[in-house]
């Protein structure tokens, strides 16, 4: 388990580095409404997602293993380690499910 988060963790820093040099800062903004992107929280966001993927997408030979499907989002023969198209779109994903909650927390 250890593991699965300190591979979570090193999607979301990749992520947070993109976000930073896209933007320069951790805001992120859809349909006008920015939010902060916290590294704790989109880290604990990664590791629910593998594990209810891996629960619900059996079939799916990638998204049953969640340290499979974490390694498909980072590239790591970078350095700093950066994100793969998939890590980046699911991750967008992740921030316009979170913006469109009502509730409005911080990703």
């Amino acid at each position: 388990m250890e593991n699965l988060n300190s591979l979570a963790e090193e999607v979301a820093k990749a992520y947070m580095r993109y976000l930073k040099s896209e933007t320069g800062s951790d805001l992120v903004t859809i349909n006008g409404v920015s939010k902060h992107v916290d590294l704790e929280q989109l880290t604990f966001g990664l590791v629910g997602i593998v594990h209810y993927n891996s629960k619900k997408l059996p079939v799916d030979e990638s998204s049953s293993d969640p340290h499979r499907h974490l390694q498909r989002m980072i590239n790591i023969f970078s350095k700093p380690y950066s994100l793969t198209p998939y890590g980046l779109s699911l991750i967008n994903a992740m921030n316009e499910h979170s913006m469109n909650n009502k509730e409005g927390r911080m990703m």
